[in-house]
């Protein structure tokens, strides 16, 4: 676990949010990075069957006049992260820090030729009999590819059939194979969500920072706060949404724990002025 919330925890009187204090003295500088599914809006059988709470939603709306900088961050499309949210102040990052999208404007930070590998890749994947028979839900997401068990008759055969199939498409196509929360995601290398963070830490200017996931995928970005926090004057808090499918590791890296439905009063707590 990381210093920052040890420090504030010294005085066992305070309240654990108050490791967020740093960041809202800071706001005019700071930046909250949201994660949506499993955090904004709760996990559900299929992706299109979620929503984002209203109540949520206008708890970031809030911090989008308070903060410099208010970004979901989501394995989703930009585009389909975009819809569940609502809010077109919110810069959306998809893909997993693939896609910028911001008011209507978006764009790739992929080269054509690599996202023509996604593409065949992808094709591969939905002409694989097996997975087609277990019923695994293959969903294109232009610049990388998911395949969900969640739901499937048979997960833990159509998980294993899942880590197969997309192992041999990451060989024959130079991609990366990453498992999630009953997902795995197929997508090209060097570029994820730390990486996005980072970039737009250093474009926004920020000198404060929030991250709030609850998967793996979001293990990169944590990892890019702690780097930032030791390398400069940053102040970061990463704080992880726990489940019973929480992978171990995120913990590991997480100044802050909550339960998913700790979420809303996270948020308020971000958007009140005290400090």
């Amino acid at each position: 676990m990381a210093d920052n919330q040890n420090e504030q925890s010294a005085n066992g009187g305070l309240h654990r949010f108050d490791v967020l204090d740093q960041v809202i003295g800071r706001a005019a500088s700071a930046g909250i990075f949201l994660d949506v599914d499993g955090v904004l809006a709760p996990i559900r059988p299929r992706p299109d069957e979620t929503f984002v709470p209203e109540a949520t939603r206008d708890l970031v709306r809030r911090l989008t006049e308070r903060y410099r900088l208010v970004a979901a961050v989501s394995g989703r499309a930009a585009p389909d992260a975009a819809g569940l949210l609502g809010l077109d102040e919110v810069l959306v990052v998809g893909n997993h820090g693939m896609e910028l999208l911001l008011a209507g404007e978006h764009d790739y930070l992929l080269p054509p030729d690599v996202i023509e590998r996604v593409q065949e890749a992808t094709a591969a994947l939905e002409l694989n009999p097996e997975l087609r028979a277990l019923g695994v839900r293959i969903e294109n997401k232009t610049a990388s590819v998911a395949l969900h068990t969640r739901g499937v008759a048979d997960e833990p055969r159509a998980w294993r059939a899942v880590l197969e199939a997309a192992q041999l498409q990451a060989e024959e196509r130079d991609l990366v194979m990453l498992p999630g929360r009953k997902v795995v995601d197929l997508r090209p290398a060097g570029i994820n969500k730390g990486t996005a963070v980072r970039r737009l830490f250093v474009e926004r200017q920020l000198r404060a920072a929030v991250y709030i996931g609850d998967d793996r995928t979001d293990i990169d970005a944590f990892r890019a706060l702690e780097a930032l926090r030791s390398s400069s004057e940053a102040y970061t808090v990463s704080v992880a949404v726990v489940s019973d499918e929480s992978p171990e590791d995120l913990l590991q890296w997480a100044d802050l724990e909550i339960a998913f439905d700790e979420v809303p009063a996270l948020l308020a707590h971000l958007t009140d002025a005290r400090a």
